[in-house]
């Protein structure tokens, strides 16, 4: 009665919660007009006082009882529909109600558009003194992007509803549902509901309760943007040798022919069949291995088994030897046990087929590792054995970034029969590798198409696991780490995935509130420059325990791919050993296709919506062509 004017007017507002709102609001603008202050000033007190939530629901309340409304506040903006926009344009506010019908009609609070290519987004308001504890609330509650989310790399933007004043409110962007959540809560306390229907934490309730402290709708900002700008560096292999790449078709099948020795999938293959090349012989002792190699190339010839159990009499004679002999005993991920271990001696298996079918060339591949293991030794002692054999031996560490989106330095060792006339002339010219500037955007699946085919989750640590990543002491500076669209993508090894809560294999940032997820095996095909049309398999094999039959196929593929070498480098580099190879009967210049395979590889190892995009860096003949 004291603030409602009267008891009968009192009674007839039956005195529910939208009563007690209006009735508050009266009585502090009667207070107000009674200490003779103006209708306006009466107006911005009760605002200031009355909690954003309560203001409009008071006003909504006028608004549907006209006759319960006292005289004197029909003078003001308080009531009416135009007056409540009137209101929420001033303010700039956004209220829970609106904002509940918005969410059971379907619409995206987060994304709700205004005007022509303008957006709105939710935001929390509140004065300057609450920033830094609304800040550490929020994150902590998962209330806005954290550092591993999408869009939350470098932190959210608090803008100032005034800039360059330093009292004006601040703005905090929330997440959508983060956003929807708050607005429930806000509206079910407009409502009534003392007893907290929608849970909240303390720290958070005890925040949004403040008078001050609301919720508005605002045209989004631009996300804060501290990214060093992508690498504009040449990262091509040799720029001094640097000539244009276009489009050259490839020779025709059998122009030469090669062995692929510890054949794996058939990353050697692969690139050399794009150079008109026609393998003999391969062979490669890992089943699942085989069965992928199978799958993609046919049964012819057929793959061999351990090289060691195959005669040398059985292998045929040929131009190219090629293969990547077991980096294990050499790899710095490891304790490199070099000659030591069983592995170590496999290379002599090489040795053995050049001694016996004296091809014009071979191509080898192998970790950095190799380098240094027993302090140059085991290098070495290779290069001896392989110069014995009657070859002129050449080696260079290649960096994979420049035709593929990860940084992958690898060892490749040529050789050049010596007792062939240019063999002995010159050594080998390691070739012009141009750079496509690939970043780990160009490979990574669209979100909307992991989550359509039902994979992404499969894919996303689980709560527990990411836990434990939180507190490895490699996870600092994490976020960083991560595979984001501007960056290049770490080595893909054998081991990819099966270190994940202890930080040993990069991971994919996703939107929020999503946990970071692990690459599917398709991009780490296309990290590795295999083409789109490449099958890695499918979910059968007598390899698989019962029980674990999807995680084990995951890890199965991230092996085969991570020991895998990388098809669009070998193309190149395989180009430029034809073109110094000696007594090759072809007018090719095998220079110029080794690279145009390389290129064309390159991209037909990206998903067709960046393939496009790509396509504008390289010649013109490229885009002209039709890349399957």
């Amino acid at each position: 009665s004291r603030f409602g004017g009267s008891s009968s007017w009192h009674r007839r507002c039956a005195l529910d919660q939208r009563a007690i709102y209006a009735i508050v609001a009266l009585g502090i603008i009667e207070h107000s007009l009674a200490r003779r202050r103006s209708l306006t000033a009466a107006m911005a007190c009760t605002r200031r006082l009355l909690a954003p939530v309560a203001f409009v629901v008071a006003a909504r309340y006028f608004a549907s009882k006209p006759s319960l409304v006292p005289a004197f506040v029909t003078r003001t903006s308080f009531t009416g529909p135009y007056s409540l926009a009137q209101h929420r344009q001033r303010r700039g506010c956004f209220r829970a109600l609106p904002v509940q019908r918005d969410i059971e009609h379907g619409c995206d609070i987060g994304t709700e558009e205004q005007g022509e290519g303008s957006e709105l987004e939710t935001v929390l308001v509140l004065p300057p003194r609450f920033v830094e504890l609304a800040y550490k609330t929020l994150m902590r509650e998962g209330y806005v992007p954290q550092r591993w989310h999408q869009g939350g790399r470098f932190g959210i933007a608090v803008r100032s509803l005034e800039p360059g004043s330093r009292t004006a409110y601040r703005a905090i962007p929330l997440l959508p549902e983060a956003a929807l959540r708050i607005a429930r809560y806000l509206e079910a306390r407009a409502m009534g509901d003392l007893h907290g229907t929608i849970e909240l934490q303390a720290p958070l309730r005890a925040l949004l309760d403040d008078a001050e402290v609301h919720l508005e709708r605002l045209p989004s900002q631009p996300k804060p943007n501290r990214a060093k700008k992508i690498e504009t560096s040449d990262n091509s292999v040799h720029p001094e040798l640097a000539c244009e790449t276009v489009f050259l078709p490839a020779p025709p099948k059998g122009s030469f022919t090669f062995v692929e020795l510890f054949a794996g999938i058939g990353g050697f293959r692969l690139a050399l069949e794009a150079l008109g090349g026609q393998c003999l012989l391969a062979s490669e002792i890992s089943a699942e291995c085989v069965a992928v190699y199978n799958l993609n190339f046919g049964e012819e010839p057929p793959v061999s088994g351990d090289i060691c159990e195959v005669s040398e009499a059985s292998i045929p004679a040929h131009d190219l030897l090629v293969g990547g002999f077991p980096c294990q005993p050499f790899s710095t991920l490891g304790l490199q046990p070099g000659f030591s271990d069983d592995k170590g001696v496999l290379f002599r298996q090489i040795v053995r087929v050049l001694r016996a079918s004296r091809p014009k060339a071979f191509l080898l591949e192998n970790v950095p590792g190799l380098l240094s293991c027993d302090d140059g030794q085991a290098l070495a002692t290779i290069i001896s054995e392989l110069e014995d054999s009657g070859y002129g031996v050449s080696l260079e560490v290649v960096n994979a970034r420049c035709l593929t989106a990860q940084a992958r330095q690898r060892v490749y060792i040529v050789g050049l029969r010596k007792d062939l006339s240019l063999g002995q002339a010159q050594a080998f010219q390691f070739p012009y590798i141009p750079d496509l500037g690939l970043r780990a955007g160009d490979i990574l699946e669209a979100e909307e198409d992991l989550v359509a085919a039902g994979t992404a989750e499969l894919h996303t640590l689980s709560p527990e696991r990411f836990a434990q990543l939180l507190t490895s002491q490699r996870w600092k500076g994490g976020p960083y780490r991560l595979a984001w669209e501007s960056r290049t993508c770490d080595t893909v090894t054998s081991g990819y995935g099966a270190g994940l809560h202890k930080a040993n294999s990069q991971l994919v940032p996703r939107p929020p509130p999503h946990n970071p997820r692990r690459f599917t095996p398709r991009e780490c095909a296309r990290l590795m420059g295999f083409p789109e049309r490449f099958e890695l398999g499918t979910l059968v094999g007598d390899y698989v325990e019962p029980g674990q039959e999807l995680n084990m196929w995951f890890r199965s593929r991230y092996r085969m791919l991570g020991n895998a070498v990388c098809p669009p480098i070998i193309a190149a580099l395989a180009g430029a050993v034809l073109a110094q190879c000696p007594d090759m009967e072809s007018e090719c210049d095998w220079n110029a296709i080794g690279r145009s395979a390389a290129v064309q590889l390159a991209l037909k190892a990206l998903p067709p919506r960046r393939r496009d995009a790509r396509l504008s860096v390289v010649h013109t003949s490229f885009r002209q062509a039709k890349l399957d």
